[in-house]
């Protein structure tokens, strides 16, 4: 059933038509009512993948967190061990690798040497991290701090590993220790 349009005549010789106010208003009320509605689903979709995404990191972060920790426990005393430069490429990421020439590693690592025998580690701490970049992708990536005992005292070893697809390498490897810091003699006092 249709409403007839009221309206009047110009004074122009036109004919102007009112719409029902009614027909209006049921309109407008639809198409907000819909928009809610689409607005409302997509806001639900949103809550549902970031759920999603937080319960799957949750699952896997903690599983990279054990499996980097067990290969910082398994590989710092290997390199602090040897301080050699096979080790320490076979352990080493590209990145690291560039860092400096074979020959200028091989003068840190005898440097390192200076710490004398490697001991035990006191405690590891830190945990891995997932990241998304455009352009590379996903990125798995851990950093700990590493307290260890040397034959001349403590050090704390500063870790950032890289996860490939050939496993778990380091990125940085950073030894911090007093007994690396060159003693120099006391300053003769004045007599």
């Amino acid at each position: 059933m249709r409403k007839e349009l009221s309206g009047f005549e110009l004074p122009t010789g036109g004919y102007c038509r009112f719409a029902d106010l009614s027909t209006v208003a049921a309109q407008r009320s639809f198409s907000m009512k819909k928009a809610l509605m689409i607005l409302g689903g997509l806001f639900l979709a949103a809550f549902v993948l970031v759920g999603a995404l937080f319960a799957y990191m949750a699952v896997v972060g903690q599983g990279l967190d054990q499996e980097s920790k067990a290969y910082v426990m398994e590989t710092v005393p290997v390199l602090c061990s040897a301080f050699d430069l096979e080790t320490f490429k076979k352990h080493a990421s590209p990145e690291l690798l560039k860092a400096g020439s074979p020959e200028e590693l091989t003068k840190i690592l005898i440097w390192l040497k200076g710490l004398g025998q490697f001991g035990r580690i006191i405690e590891v701490t830190g945990d891995a991290n997932i990241s998304y970049m455009l352009g590379s992708g996903k990125v798995v990536t851990a950093k700990y701090r590493a307290k260890v005992e040397f034959e001349t005292g403590p050090a704390t070893i500063q870790i950032v590993l890289v996860k490939r697809h050939d496993g778990w390498k380091y990125r940085l490897f950073t030894i911090n220790s007093m007994a690396l810091v060159p003693q120099s003699d006391p300053a003769p006092s004045p007599s």
